[in-house]
């Protein structure tokens, strides 16, 4: 968790960068900070910690939508898209309401749980 989070702060300037490839650049500057894929993954991380062993699939995805909406209404200017963003503002926490994932609710990191919702 530790390494995706350092990945996307560090590498948030250079996000939209389609031309410079290069390795040579300064690691730590004025413009890193963490993003909105840094906040979702503490928020489906901080979700598994809170449920049970035996919890079913929907006991998952509701814990997963109630913390991605909590944690996204904590950190609301860490650069959601629009729809993300709306849907967040939303106060369903029903299975039934789809999050239009795009990034971070489908990146996970090498140690993570492969399908979350």
């Amino acid at each position: 968790m530790y390494g995706a989070i350092l990945g996307d702060m560090i590498g948030a300037p250079y996000e939209f960068d389609r031309g410079n490839k290069t390795k040579d650049f300064e690691m730590f500057n004025d413009r890193v900070c963490f993003t909105d894929d840094s906040v979702m993954t503490i928020a489906v991380a901080d979700a598994l910690m809170r449920i049970s062993n035996d919890a079913d699939d929907d006991d998952v995805k509701t814990a997963v939508i109630q913390s991605m909406q909590k944690w996204g209404k904590k950190y609301p200017r860490a650069g959601y898209g629009q729809r993300f963003f709306f849907w967040l503002g939303k106060n369903e926490y029903s299975c039934a309401v789809k999050p239009p994932f795009r990034d971070a609710g489908y990146r996970r990191s090498r140690d993570g749980v492969p399908q979350i919702v």
